[in-house]
């Protein structure tokens, strides 16, 4: 089967793998991409999101993707099946393929924005519905993107697949961990305010990776770090005691990449309580969750690991059990593929 895929972000070709650089931005020589390394019937030809001035600044204002779905369009006689990872990079394709009346090959949409962020607008549900004549299913990461398809798009083939995380590369490295700090992740959909406050009230070291915007004034345990490559994050994660993570309440998939890597890096996590993740945590099981937003809670969640070390280790221990039996990229590869098949 030759697919084609269209993430929503820029990918490139390199001779030699670089551990440095995530599997979904690269494409090494010789090797199957990302996911589809799990899928040996799949060919898959990838056209990334780079796009020439201006059409690339366009791109970043509107949000949607235009030159790449282009290129899909024209070449998808060429392929047994187009996959979109986003409906950022789907909704032009599909809204091309509505009007031409086209419906084959499939159009499969990874839906991780809940197409629209989950709006219901009248005027973009409409043209929505219109686009979507043409996409043959949706996959889901959140289950709590269920309640928007069931109230607008009850006729679409959809199916609820967990995030996977390639548990080979997220694994405990040898070195033993130093456990001196905490260790909060992420550039987007964080909610760092509420993070800052609960930590004027521990007495512990926390590193927060991705964003250095953060107002730590009047903090001195606290330190910014910029986004870093992927392998320096996996020591980062490695190293930590335990992991926090503020993520934010949009009701759509959100969160599950960093969480079920650092439950397979075998971390306790400390996770705000919303429903991008609430297919992956279970409180008290394989991660604490708090009430989003409350400091307080967050504060009472720190101390739990903080002064049990045997409910820290417990839950680390379940964290990489859950990933390898249910939330690994082997699986979550297979459920794809099953879904592709039946469309």
């Amino acid at each position: 089967m030759r697919g084609l895929f269209l993430p929503n972000f820029e990918v490139g070709e390199i001779a030699e793998d670089d551990p440095s650089i995530f599997a979904a931005n690269k494409i090494v020589a010789h090797d199957r991409y990302w996911f589809f390394k799990h899928m040996p019937d799949m060919d898959m030809k990838v056209i990334d999101n780079s796009a020439p001035f201006p059409l690339n600044v366009v791109r970043d204002i509107i949000k949607i993707e235009l030159c790449q779905p282009l290129k899909a369009f024209v070449a998808q006689s060429e392929y047994d099946v187009l996959i979109s990872h986003s409906y950022n990079s789907g909704f032009v394709l599909s809204l091309l393929r509505s009007l031409a009346l086209r419906k084959r090959p499939p159009h499969i949409v990874i839906d991780v924005g809940s197409l629209n962020g989950g709006r219901s607008n009248p005027l973009q549900i409409a043209l929505l519905r219109f686009a979507l004549r043409s996409v043959a299913g949706l996959i889901y990461h959140s289950s709590v993107n269920e309640e928007f398809y069931a109230k607008h798009f009850q006729n679409v083939k959809r199916v609820f697949v967990p995030y996977g995380t390639d548990v080979e590369f997220f694994k405990p490295l040898e070195s033993v961990p130093s456990g001196d700090y905490a260790l909060s992740i992420g550039y987007a959909k964080r909610d760092y305010q509420t993070l800052i406050e609960a930590w004027r009230k521990i007495d512990f070291p926390l590193k927060i990776v991705g964003r250095t915007d953060v107002d730590i004034r009047g903090l001195g345990n606290v330190e910014v770090i910029p986004k870093v490559s992927i392998s320096r994050l996996r020591e980062y994660i490695h190293g930590s005691r335990f992991v926090v993570l503020p993520i934010g309440r949009d009701r759509y998939s959100v969160g599950q990449m960093t969480l079920t890597q650092c439950m397979s890096m075998s971390r306790a996590v400390i996770v705000a309580a919303v429903p991008g993740v609430a297919d992956y945590a279970q409180h008290g099981v394989n991660c604490l969750l708090f009430r989003s937003g409350d400091a307080e809670d967050l504060v009472e969640k720190v101390n739990v690991l903080m002064r049990d070390p045997d409910t820290l280790r417990a839950i680390s221990l379940r964290a990489r059990k859950d990933v390898i039996e249910r939330f690994s990229e082997g699986r979550m590869a297979k459920e794809i593929m099953d879904f592709i098949r039946s469309c």
